[in-house]
């Protein structure tokens, strides 16, 4: 999503190599400033999917890199994350946006059962403050740096221990 097209302009890139499916970023992916939604051409980008046949729930946001809901050490990032994460919702559905890719975030020195309980209240969080019906696609991790979502194990139990767990699923 680059200037000056956005939205409009990554439909026509995704058409361009004839795809019928794409992920997005709403605002660059390394940091929390975002647009104002009325910049970013979602009327011309709701008729390029026409156009072009995409469906709109063919269309995935991911989340920020920004974001770390494993994060134990310090609050105020789980906090930010959180926050952020409950924005990037909100301006999904404003668009029509149903499903966003999540990185789960790094325990850091902490202990990794710690750190999955930490982003099942993110999670929780965000889920129960959002009337829409956006879900979370878990995006399955290295490992590396105490990455959560390495293992399909800590998935599950994420997705578990969610109040709402047919929202969340796996990518």
């Amino acid at each position: 999503m680059k200037s000056p097209h956005f939205l409009l302009g990554a439909v026509q890139e995704a058409a361009s190599y004839g795809a019928n499916a794409l992920m997005i970023y709403l605002g660059a992916p390394q940091n929390s400033k975002r647009r104002p939604l009325k910049e970013l051409k979602i009327p011309e980008f709701c008729e390029a999917l026409r156009i072009h046949n995409i469906d709109i729930d063919n269309v995935v946001v991911h989340a920020p890199y920004t974001l770390n809901l494993a994060n134990t050490v310090k609050e105020e990032i789980f906090n930010f994350s959180v926050e952020l994460l409950k924005k990037e919702v909100v301006r999904m559905a404003q668009i029509g946006l149903k499903t966003l890719i999540l990185h789960p975030g790094s325990a850091l020195n902490a202990q990794p059962e710690k750190a999955l309980s930490q982003v099942v209240q993110g999670i929780n969080s965000v889920l129960n403050d959002s009337a829409s019906d956006i879900r979370i696609a878990l995006e399955t991790m290295s490992q590396r740096s105490g990455e959560i979502g390495g293992k399909f194990t800590q998935l599950q139990d994420i997705i578990s221990q969610v109040n709402q767990p047919e929202r969340v699923g796996v990518c």
